[in-house]
């Protein structure tokens, strides 16, 4: 019975900046001996008692978010080996998408945020990220975060912690990605700004900028005739 499973939800009601305060519908999880399971493709299972939670599990087929009921873990298990681990683990992990730059900030660094208006991020002992590159430790940084508490969801695809934390995406609750990102928050957007822009460096550059991306492991948002611009452009 998932009603009787030892879960403790917090609710977070408002984001406030230097400006101005945002109304939030996000809680954070508190899970005791909680364990986390990812495919690192689309597939994040977060399991209580062997129960698999609703609520904070995550499952996107084929780019469309889905019921919990179709989470692999159901009808294919936790097919690897349990990494037994002991502290607080905050769960970054969202299927493929936290490698990507604009997930990883809009996606992942948005939980710290959610989770930094009720606690402490220096009382987390772990967070388990979907890879640890050398941006992403970066970014991490800035929070200080260092690279001894991180877990590499590649090197260890199912762990179990003394208490797993959790909290709701920060804005993708439902259906494509392409079709909810009209509904990236406000508060997201002010708060990486505030973050981040206070590091920006100046540099030479002409007024237009053209962006690149055909060394991106991704195959979509590229240009099909991206060298034809490339040569038009050196011209």
């Amino acid at each position: 019975n998932l009603n009787n499973i030892n879960l403790k939800k917090i609710k977070v009601k408002e984001i406030s900046n230097n400006k101005k305060k945002y109304d939030v519908d996000n809680n954070i999880y508190i899970i005791p001996d909680g364990v986390i399971f990812t495919d690192l493709v689309e597939h994040v299972a977060i399991i209580k008692d062997n129960f698999i939670l609703p609520e904070i599990s995550y499952q996107q087929i084929d780019g469309e978010l889905k019921d919990v009921n179709y989470n692999r873990v159901i009808y294919k298990g936790t097919n690897r080996i349990q990494k037994k681990i002991n502290g607080k683990i905050f769960c970054l992990v969202q299927g493929g998408s936290g490698n990507n730059y604009f997930h990883f900030l809009f996606d992942i660094i948005t939980k710290l945020k959610i989770y930094q208006e009720k606690f402490s991020l220096s009382e987390i002992d772990y967070f388990y990220v979907p890879s640890i590159c050398d941006w992403q430790k970066k970014i991490l940084s800035l929070f200080d975060i260092s690279e001894d508490r991180l877990i590499d969801s590649n090197k260890f695809r199912h762990v179990k912690g003394t208490e797993i934390i959790a909290v709701d995406h920060p804005w993708y609750r439902k259906g494509f990605v392409q079709q909810e990102i009209i509904n990236l928050p406000e508060w997201s957007i002010f708060f990486l700004r505030e973050k981040f822009l206070k590091f920006k460096k100046n540099f030479n550059a002409s007024k237009k900028i053209f962006i690149d991306r055909s060394d991106s492991v991704y195959s979509h948002c590229k240009l099909i005739n991206n060298q034809e611009v490339i040569d038009y452009l050196e011209r």
